[in-house]
């Protein structure tokens, strides 16, 4: 229960319901998904696949919007073709799958000409292009052989080409959020050779991470720079 229950919240909550703020509509709208899953699973190996792919986007301890998308178009033809069949089994449930398709069709138009209106794709990289356009001109000047570990360590290998591994790491266990200790942070920093640490301020906890190593090892990061908005250049004292 607990796994369709999370699976109802981060898959129709999300991609439709929550525009139309009708969450009644929440419990039929995943029976109907379920049954056209069934019969997708008798006939076509998809089904397998998406039955894998929704139980770990249930599990998964991060927003899996991102994820939604790549299987949407099979998801809508999971939930079409469970409606198709029941509109054709009882003539009863008509006017109730005709309104729970009209919420549905309804909120996710709703949720996608928002986000088209208010142009919610630029929230991804407009914050990041304006940071490093402050940073760009001191870590253009590093040596090319640095290697720097950032909490954005993507960006600041697009944007600067120097060797980047994440400086955030993490785990997830029982639920809850594993960091590691201070001596195995510095153990993998030196493992993967880092010579500087950008703190960005793109990876939550980042900034936790990086006042363990400066407690716990005082002298081993040297402040080479600090940026005005709170972003910090470390060097590696070896």
């Amino acid at each position: 229960m607990k796994l369709l229950l999370a699976i109802q919240r981060k898959l129709l909550v999300n991609v439709a319901l929550s525009a139309v703020a009708l969450p009644l509509f929440g419990v039929p709208a995943l029976l109907v998904a379920l049954f056209g899953l069934w019969l997708m699973l008798r006939a076509s190996s998809i089904g397998i696949t998406l039955v894998g792919y929704l139980a770990i986007l249930a599990a998964w301890p991060f927003d899996p919007d991102r994820f939604e998308w790549a299987v949407l178009p099979w998801i809508a033809l999971a939930w079409a073709a469970g409606a198709v069949r029941l509109f054709r089994l009882d003539r009863r449930l008509r006017i109730p799958l005709g309104l729970l398709t009209g919420a549905l069709v309804v909120g996710y138009l709703l949720q996608e000409s928002t986000g088209l209106f208010y142009r919610g794709w630029r929230i991804a990289y407009v914050p990041p292009t304006g940071a490093f356009t402050e940073m760009l001109p001191l870590l253009s000047r590093l040596p090319a052989n640095t290697v720097l570990a950032s909490d954005g360590e993507a960006l600041v290998w697009l944007y600067t080409r120097r060797t980047t591994v994440p400086f955030y790491v993490y785990g997830y266990r029982d639920g809850q959020w594993v960091r590691p200790t201070p001596a195995k942070h510095r153990a993998y920093l030196e493992r993967m050779g880092v010579t500087h640490v950008l703190l960005t301020g793109f990876g939550g906890g980042s900034d936790e991470e990086l006042n363990a190593l400066l407690g716990a090892y005082p002298g081993w990061l040297k402040a080479v720079y600090v940026w005005p908005s709170g972003k910090a250049l470390f060097q590696v004292n070896r």
